[in-house]
This record gives C-alpha cells, structure tokens and sequence, in this order.
C-alpha cells in the first residue's frame, strides 16, 4: 500500500488544480473609516465599485469547485454611487446545510442592507444569514436601502480534510439609479422618481404614520408602493392607501406592476397573515373587492366609483420585497363601461352592434359585420372593446375583409381617409394609440395587444348601393403570447424553457408570429442542455424594427440579444440582432456552455413580423469555459471574475503530478 502521503501528494494536485480558478481576495482592499471590524476578524475584502450604472458578476473562492474550511471571513462590499441602490441576485447557492438541532448556519453568508457607510463593525446586526441550497433560500434577490450593500462569508475551521463538498455561490449584481427608471426582477419597467434617491409614493403621507398614504385628483396618476421598498416590507405592517376622486365622477384603476407577499401556502389570500385587501369605497366598511399574496405581475383593480382603500398588513414572521403599483383617476368618459353614454359608441346605429368583451365570458370567438356575408348596412359605426385577466393578451386575426373603397386597387389601399374603415387601438401608459387603420380588401396582418385591452372601431359610410360583404375576425385571450412550444413561466409571463432533456431539437418564435409582435414587450427564451452539451440556434425569419448594426439607441429600436450567462446579465460578446434578414443573420449561433439566452424586446414605436428560429441541442466538441465580459467597475471588482479554464488544463496539472508522484514510488520500491 502506498505511504500516506502520496494520498495527501494526489490532494495536493486537487488543490493546485482547484485554486487554479478563484478570486482574490487581500486585506488591503479592506475599507476603513471608523470601524476596525475587518481588523479584529481578520478580514480579506473585495470591492465593487460603480461608475455609474454598472453590473457584474460575484462568486465565492474557487466557485465551482468545493469552497475551503477555514475561511475567517471575506468581506463583498457594494459601493453605489450618489443616488444609487445595490441589487444582488444569486443564481447558484450550495453550503453546507444548517444545524439539524438548532438551525443554525455553520458556514454562512450573512447580508447587510440597510448601511449608511460602507462598512460594518461588531455591533451591527446583520439582516439576514444564509445558507443550505438555492431550493431552500426564500428568496433570491436582496436590495440595499442605501448605497452600500456587504456580504461576510465564513466557513467552519477543518477537522480533518481541508475541502468541503460544497460549492459555494454565485450571482449578478447591479447598481440601479433610483432616480430613473427601476427594473425589477422579472416585471414591468417601473418609472421611479423618489426623493432623496429613495422609492417614494406620489400622494401624501398621512401625519403620524409610517406607510399610509391618500392621494387625490391633484395628480391624475402615479406610483405607490409597499414600505421599504424595493427592499422586504418589515414586520407588522398595517399601511393604508387611499384614493380619493372627485364626487360623482369617474374611477380610480390600480395596476401592481410586481406584487411579492408572503401566502403561507394557504388556499384563499382571506386567511393569509400577509395580504393586501383592496375596497370599493373610501374605508374597509365598503364592500370588499378582492385580496392579494402570493407573486403576481400585471394585477388590475378598479373601482366603480371615485373612491378606493387599500389596506396592507404584514405579521412578524415572513417578509418579501411587497409591491410597486400605478393609479389613474380616470374620468367617466374614458370609463370602458358597456355603456352607451360613451361615446365610442353610436347612438345613431339604428342597431346593437357594440360589444364590451370580457374573458370570464368568452375566451375565443368571431366577430362579423352586420348581415355577413351579405353587405353591411350604411352609415355604421361599431365598437367592440375586448377586456382580459393581468396575465392575458388579446390576438386579432382577420379572416374576411370586403370594405366599400373607391378610392383605387381595393387590393392595395393607400389612403384609407374618407373610405369604409377599420381602426385597431391599444393602450400605452394608459393613453389610446392608434395600432392599425386599415379598409378596402386586403387583408391585415394579426395583431396582438401588449396589455389586457383592445379596442376595434367599424365606421361605413352613407352609400346604399354596395355589395361589399364586410368583415371577419377571429378573437382570442391567450397567456403564452402566441408561442406554442417550449414550457412556460407558471406566472404566466413572456419567459418560455427549453429542455434538452424533453426535446433535443425544435423552433421558437416571437410573440403573435406570423403576425406583427406586441409593441412595449419583453419574452425570453432559455434553453438548458445536458452536462457537455451545447445549444445552436439559427433563425429562418427575422423582422424586427431596428437600425443594423449597432441597434442603438435602445429605447428606439427593437432587437433580439443573446446571453451564456444565467440571471439577466449581459453578454457584451453576443452581438444584438435588429432589422431584416441578413446572410449574417442566417448563420449558426451556438453557446458556450449548456446554457443559452435568448430575448426579444420591442419598444412603443413600431412592430414587425418578428422572427421563426430553430433550435438543436448538440455535444460540444471542444468543451471548454468561456470568459464573462469585464466589469466596469475597476480592478480590484475585476477580481472577482472567475478565470475559467479548458478542461484540458486541469487535466494536464492532474496528470503531470500523477505522473512523478508514480515514477518516483517505482523508484523507491526498486
């Protein structure tokens, strides 16, 4: 039998092998102003540092592989700058698990979010300590309250081998200018333009309260939100939110853009200890219109008179990052009311062709002109508003269109002013824009709205003598958008997975394809390959508004990214898409790893056809790591970046070591 220490030689090429791949962490990159914490424990530190909108990438040492025991403790310090929120989100967690008997952590990562400095001392309580699996962390995503955000990561001293069997972690981070626009996780974009830096509601704070808020008619519309936010609510809140419209006129409508409250997995929101109640009046005495937890997106509420309360209560238990949330006071005129008082509706129609369309009616039908297919009568305007649940959106797909057009090729209408016409309209920021204006014969392309809400508007004109037969369109409320393959998000939003182990191959889509996209509309498509495996996507069709080859400025054009890495961040390598179909375009697109990205994001000005894309999971010949993109953030945060490494090296190191250590016991034996 070998000595000892050839087994402890072969761990020393494990180790070296290992530690090929890790971060730096140094005591000099500790930061000091008043507190010698890091002093007394010994601390290594690593620095990330904005400038100004900045995102990366932070692991623990020697992420994938096994972490050490023995690690007194590293410090990851966030630094905004002024006006700036730290955001983390971890997309890999694997520590040893807590304490069976009293549930604690022995290795930990202990989070500090609500720090005026950057920099912690003995006395400070952390905000929370976490360890065990991504499948056990309640959640994945951690706001500062401030500027700075800190990590402390510590280990248990070894007993006996120096490695554990445990990987560690890894994550994105990003500072948000909390002055502008704010994305949150997964939602829609939320305009964000608090005081201070800081997620402040539009209305005005009741005296003596800590979040209880009314808001009035002196602004139309705005923004409120749960305390805290976009950090956890704290425990045992009662806030109280009330919407106070001019008497005997209009409606107040909310949206939650993200709603995150803990359920307790109960089967009604009613017997949830954190929920939020809405009422149709001005204090819970009124009748109740609904609760809300759990974690929904696109939420629609509305009053049906000018008054609405909104009560939130929290217990001491569990907390989650709450809700951001928009009101709009909204006049009786612009109401979506069935009502003929509207005045998108005719009172001259000698004949009931309006029709207010809701989903918990009719999910799916047809709609045709008056005496289809026979000739529509003269002088006709017909309405039709189509209303669907948060998570739906509504699909247009004309299949007959015979209009009276004098005005040229009925086949090629041009000008559509004066003639027998069909308008399509959708809401962007709560205001009605014209999508369509189409007439004569030709049939248009299919539509679908970017929220829960459509409106069609049939006009004829005064001329009795015509055999035009009208039209027909077919309607449907759909939550996948269109896109039939793949599995889809379980809350329903734009985001489908492709497994390589259900379907090697197949083909995804933009949304509503063939027809024109959704305008203000993101969709992501990830694909997951088996361990050596890599995905190769190569579009058949592409369509997509945009100036090639930059596709810049963003918010002017739409466009297609690609990414290899997990949690949202940006693969600065992968060109962006945007435009028509170039022989570029037709080419091959493979990732580097099993992992792959792809998302579609088209803005409130234009639309497209989109594009039809094939997808195949093959094995990667060359099996190899590919480095992320550098920080902007300097070179102490560049640090953080794992240097990943062919395979091929490891193996060498392995095998070079192996080698003398077997040459030198043939040696000592003979």
């Amino acid at each position: 039998m070998p000595p000892m220490w050839y087994f402890g030689l072969i761990q020393l090429a494990y180790v070296i092998t290992v530690n090929y791949a890790t971060i730096n962490p140094d005591k000099d990159n500790c930061i000091n102003y008043e507190s010698d914490y890091h002093v007394d424990r010994a601390c290594e530190c690593i620095v990330y540092q904005s400038l100004g909108g900045t995102e990366g990438r932070f692991n623990s040492p020697n992420f994938p592989q096994f972490y050490s025991k023995g690690i007194e403790c590293i410090l990851f310090t966030f630094i905004g700058d002024v006006g700036e929120l730290v955001e983390i989100k971890f997309t890999d967690f694997d520590m040893m698990y807590p304490d069976a008997k009293n549930n604690t952590c022995k290795d930990y990562l202990r989070l500090f979010l609500k720090l005026n400095r950057p920099e912690i001392n003995e006395n400070m309580q952390h905000n929370y300590e976490l360890c065990g699996s991504m499948s056990t962390l309640q959640q994945k995503t951690f706001y500062s309250k401030d500027r700075s955000l800190i990590m402390e990561f510590q280990t248990t001293r070894p007993l006996s081998q120096q490695l554990t069997f445990f990987k560690g972690f890894r994550g994105f981070f990003r500072f948000l200018d909390a002055t502008n626009k704010i994305k949150p996780p997964d939602v829609y974009i939320i305009p964000v333009k608090g005081k201070n830096g800081q997620f402040v509601s539009d209305g005005v704070k009741q005296s003596g309260t800590m979040c209880s808020w009314d808001f009035s008619t002196s602004k139309l519309s705005g923004k409120f939100f749960s305390p805290l936010y976009p950090q956890n609510y704290p425990s045992h809140s009662k806030c109280q939110y009330t919407f106070y419209g001019q008497p005997n006129e209009g409606t107040v409508y909310i949206q939650f853009q993200n709603l995150q409250i803990y359920d307790e997995g109960v089967d009604s929101c009613s017997k949830s200890s954190d929920r939020i109640a809405i009422y149709d009046g001005m204090n819970s005495s009124q009748p109740l219109i609904k609760y809300l937890c759990g974690i929904k997106n696109q939420e629609e509420v509305k009053s049906t008179s000018p008054y609405l309360y909104i009560e939130f209560l929290s217990d001491g238990r569990n907390q989650r990052q709450g809700f951001a949330a928009n009101y709009t006071f909204q006049h009786k005129s612009h109401s979506n009311s069935p009502s003929y008082s509207n005045p998108d509706y005719s009172t001259t129609t000698p004949f009931n062709c309006n029709k207010y369309i809701e989903s918990k009616i009719k999910k799916h039908d047809v709609i045709t002109s008056q005496h289809h297919p026979g000739p529509y009568p003269a002088s006709t305007r017909c309405t039709y508003i189509f209303n669907g649940t948060a998570e739906e959106r509504i699909q247009i797909k004309f299949t007959r269109m015979d209009l009276f057009f004098d005005g040229g090729n009925p086949n090629e209408p041009y000008d559509c002013d004066g003639q027998d016409s069909i308008k399509i309209y959708i809401k962007i920021d709560n205001d009605e824009k014209e999508l369509d204006y189409t007439c004569g014969k030709k049939i248009p392309k299919m539509f679908m709205s970017n929220i829960p809400w459509m409106k069609v508007i049939f006009e004829s004109g005064s001329r009795t003598q015509h055999s035009n037969t009208g039209f027909a369109f077919e309607y449907k409320f759909l939550t996948n958008y269109g896109i039939t393959t793949g599995e889809q998000d379980n809350r329903k939003v734009c985001k489908f997975i492709y497994k390589s182990d259900v379907k090697k191959s197949g083909y995804f889509v933009s949304p509503n394809y063939p027809g024109f996209y959704p305008k203000n509309t993101e969709c992501q498509y990830t694909f997951f390959g088996r361990n050596s495996e890599v995905v190769r996507i190569q579009f058949k069709e592409f369509e997509v508004d945009g100036i090639t080859p930059r596709c810049e400025p963003k918010h002017q054009v739409d466009f297609v990214d690609f990414s290899n890495f997990d949690g949202g961040a940006q693969d600065k390598k992968m060109k962006k898409f945007c435009g028509q179909m170039t022989e570029k375009m037709r080419e091959p697109i493979q990732s580097d790893l099993e992992f792959f990205r792809v998302t579609f994001k088209s803005n409130s000005m234009y639309e497209g056809k989109g594009f039809n894309a094939t997808y195949e999971f093959v094995i990667n010949e060359e099996t190899t790591f590919s480095s992320p993109p550098k920080s902007l953030v300097g070179n102490t945060a560049n640090s953080m970046y794992t240097s990943y490494i062919d395979n091929k090296c490891y193996c060498l190191v392995f095998y070079l070591v192996l080698t003398l250590t077997l040459q030198f016991l043939t040696v000592c034996t003979l």
